[in-house]
């Protein structure tokens, strides 16, 4: 046929209904197809876990990336006296560690990578500030984490005897290993043993609490730090009194340097929490509720053990050294609570 003769009325009705059933066809043949199938390689098998952390997990683990109880007050009460410290850990939260603990929660369920704080930087100001913040974070964290093990035996040894040299380095070494295969079993490991650690840890304080609240004078908590000329007195340490770009201002008797730098060492942290933001079970109630619940743990559990240890005792601020907490502990409820003190900080960091 000429195609450029015109179709007839029963022709272009065969046509459209031609049109109709092949496009009715491909329609049809598009919604029953199946989906295609993705064949799982056994490398995928072994994929990370899928445990996700529930709401008390997510808060001890934030409590411990801050705090873990408080082990290392000391510094504070020496460097500022009794009433001095207790008011810095009555202030200091709800100026620095409130507004970074909101911070975590909203930019940790804005972004929630296990690379934590580091992607926040790399969305704001680029990939090299990135790369930098995520090296300063790993050279903060080994050396905040080289602490713990150095601190738990300057509580061991502090009325027993001393352990130095060879030994020394072995004891570390092999504490630092063990915990650092504790973290290696994985997430679910973790966030259950931490809660009975949480336990353990914090008992003697409770009972510290129970023993000690009725042998607190208040007059304790007004003591003023002593006015001195030379910090060495205090602070016999190098790394204390040494020269540095800030110098040993004494304002009212408390030595600036050391003191802010116990309480910031005490009381910041809370940033790490954005690490968890892709492991909690729902990123909008569990994690924000779990960065606050954490911070409420550590701010019970600085400020009820202070008021106590300088309520219930009458130390001058001199001996506030090192590990002085768990002899403390022992003159409010005997020397079981002092060695229970001891293993808490053990297990604890």
């Amino acid at each position: 046929m000429n195609s450029s003769e015109p179709l007839s009325l029963e022709e272009t009705s065969m046509s459209q209904n031609d049109t109709s059933n092949s496009s009715s066809s491909t329609t049809s043949s598009r919604i029953t197809s199946p989906p295609p199938q993705t064949t799982t390689s056994s490398s995928s098998s072994s994929s990370p876990s899928t445990y996700k952390l529930n709401l008390l997990q997510l808060a001890i683990l934030v409590f411990y990336n801050v705090s873990g109880g408080p082990f290392g007050i000391e510094p504070s009460i020496r460097a500022a006296g009794n009433y001095y410290t207790i008011l810095g850990f009555l202030i200091l939260p709800l100026v620095w560690s409130f507004p970074e603990a909101m911070v975590t929660a909203e930019l940790g369920s804005a972004f929630r990578s296990s690379s934590g704080g580091v992607i926040w930087v790399q969305q704001a100001f680029g990939d090299y500030p990135g790369v930098f913040c995520g090296y300063f974070n790993w050279i903060s964290g080994a050396t905040d984490n080289a602490i713990y093990p150095t601190l738990f035996l300057t509580y061991l040894t502090k009325d027993s005897y001393s352990l130095s040299g060879f030994a020394r380095f072995v004891y570390v070494s092999v504490l630092s290993i063990g915990l650092a295969y504790l973290n290696y079993l994985g997430l679910e490991f973790v966030g259950n043993s931490s809660i009975i650690i949480c336990i353990i840890a914090m008992s003697p304080f409770l009972i510290m609490f129970v023993v000690g609240i009725g042998k607190v004078d208040t007059d304790n908590w007004y003591q003023r730090p002593v006015n001195v000329t030379d910090s060495t007195g205090l602070f016999d340490d190098d790394f204390e009194t040494a020269p540095g770009l800030l110098p040993l201002v004494s304002l009212s008797g408390i030595i600036i340097r050391p003191f802010l730098n116990n309480m910031f060492w005490n009381l910041n942290s809370f940033d790490s929490a954005a690490s968890f933001a892709e492991e909690v079970l729902d990123i909008k109630t569990t994690y924000p509720k779990g960065i606050f619940l954490g911070l409420g743990l550590c701010y019970l559990f600085y400020l009820i053990p202070l008021l106590i240890v300088t309520g219930a005792t009458n130390y001058g601020q001199e001996e506030w050294v090192d590990g002085h907490l768990a002899t403390a502990a022992a003159d409010i409820g005997g020397r079981w609570l002092g060695n229970w003190t001891i293993f808490a900080i053990g297990i604890s960091k």
